[in-house]
């Protein structure tokens, strides 16, 4: 406002703002909802700071979704004690939803379905040999996947597991041998 304008009533002529901690506001998707819920630790990032990480934490999850996008509102606390976080900044949050000490990886072009069941094609010691090992998929992050079950160690098949199947012989070329798309070419009999 300037100095001797009009004010009509009920105009706002300020805001307070409290930005330590500050609000931060997110919307997820029916997927990630249900795996959310409050105090849940949560790590944030701008693109004002693409090299500092602020700690928070979820307070309040909307109970319904927006008709127009099929998202919920997520209302997180951040820590914000320098003020470097401003209202109106857009923010890209991580939330931790699981974690899985010492977990068997394994690519995500490992897994194969046989008989509706997930599983995994472990290359034998020697290597001239695949073994079938049924796996429970747990954590996908990326291109990788956590994977459990019995006999989970070793080389995996990537690449042709519609041509083999359980005791399958196989051949696989030493490094010096020709590669298709900078992988090994795996032979089967």
């Amino acid at each position: 406002m300037d100095e001797g304008q009009t004010v009509a009533a009920n105009a706002p002529l300020l805001l307070i703002v409290e930005i330590h901690p500050i609000l931060g506001v997110v919307y997820v998707t029916e997927q990630d909802y249900a795996r959310l819920k409050p105090g849940q630790f949560v790590s944030l990032e701008t693109d004002a700071f693409p090299a500092e990480q602020f700690p928070g934490r979820i307070e309040r999850i909307a109970p319904v979704f927006r008709k127009s996008t099929r998202q919920a509102r997520i209302e997180m606390t951040i820590d914000n004690p320098r003020h470097r976080l401003k209202p109106g900044m857009f923010i890209k949050a991580t939330v931790m939803l699981e974690q899985v000490p010492e977990a068997t990886i394994v690519p995500e072009q490992a897994l194969t379905i046989r008989d509706g069941r997930s599983g995994v094609f472990i290359v034998s010691e020697d290597g001239r040999s695949v073994t079938w090992r049924e796996v429970k998929v747990g954590i996908r992050e990326g291109n990788r996947v956590q994977v459990e079950g019995e006999g989970l160690s070793g080389r995996v098949v990537i690449l042709g597991q519609q041509l083999v199947k359980n005791g399958s012989a196989i051949t696989i070329p030493d490094m010096q041998s020709p590669t298709v798309d900078g992988r090994a070419k795996v032979n089967t009999p």
